[in-house]
C-alpha cells in the first residue's frame, strides 16, 4: 500500500481529512514533543538533550511507517526540526498549528475522481 492510497478522493473524505489532520496535529505533537522528550529526560538524565531529541524523533518517524522508508526518514527528519522548535520556542502551539497545516495540505494535491 502506498501512501497516497489514504489521502482524500471525495468531498466527504476531504471534509473528515480536515478532522484527521487537527486530531493529528494535535495528539502527535502532545505525544512526541510534549510527553516524550520529557519522560525521556527524566529516565535518561544521563543523556544529552541531542540524544532525548534523536529518540523521540525516530519514534515519531517509526509511527508514520505506513509510508514506507521514506516516509519514515522524512518524518523523523521533520520530528527532530519540531523538538528543536519545541524547545526553542517554549511551546507546543505552534507546532500544533504547523502540523496541522502539512498533514491538511497534503490533501490539495490530490484529484478529486468521485463526487
Amino acid at each position: 500500500m502506498e501512501f497516497t492510497e489514504i489521502l482524500p478522493i471525495t468531498k466527504k473524505e476531504r471534509k473528515l481529512w480536515t478532522y484527521v489532520s487537527l486530531t493529528a496535529g494535535v495528539t502527535e505533537e502532545i505525544i512526541y514533543r510534549g510527553f516524550l522528550i520529557f519522560a525521556f529526560a527524566f529516565i535518561f538524565q544521563d543523556f544529552s538533550i541531542w540524544v532525548i531529541i534523536s529518540l523521540a524523533s525516530l519514534l515519531f518517524g517509526l509511527a508514520h511507517t505506513y509510508q514506507g522508508v521514506m516516509g519514515v526518514l522524512r518524518t523523523t527528519i521533520i520530528g527532530m526540526i519540531f523538538s528543536i522548535l519545541y524547545l526553542s520556542l517554549g511551546s507546543i502551539f505552534p507546532l500544533i498549528i504547523l502540523h496541522f497545516v502539512i498533514d491538511y495540505v497534503a490533501k490539495l494535491g490530490e484529484k478529486e475522481i468521485v463526487k
